[in-house]
């Protein structure tokens, strides 16, 4: 009984038995397959509008400001050499207004 059971099970049906295909759908069935695109359309949309949103965010508040090409950009250290600074007239200290570190003006 197995025997047939498998037979039976691993041939073809009979021409018979087979299936015509199926016609296409009516002209009816057009405006559901329409309107079933059209949520997709948006879904398309929105995650475009969403994206370009981001960008321009991005782009206005977060990216790094251009550099004109007449100026380059490099880093490093600046090493001065001490200097002696001395007035043109000699004298005596009797008052220091300003601390080291205080910007000051001529006057």
């Amino acid at each position: 009984m197995d025997e047939t059971k498998t037979n039976t099970m691993t041939q073809a049906p009979p021409i018979q038995e087979q299936r015509a295909p199926q016609a296409s759908p009516p002209a009816a069935a057009a405006p559901e397959h329409a309107k079933s695109s059209r949520p997709l359309v948006k879904r398309i949309l929105i995650i475009l509008g969403v994206a370009i949103l981001g960008f321009a965010i991005w782009e206005l508040f977060f990216a790094a400001p251009r550099v004109p090409e007449s100026i380059v950009v490099l880093s490093g250290r600046i090493e001065g050499d001490d200097s002696a600074v001395a007035p043109k007239t000699s004298g005596k200290i009797l008052e220091v207004t300003v601390r080291e570190g205080d910007t000051v003006t001529a006057g």
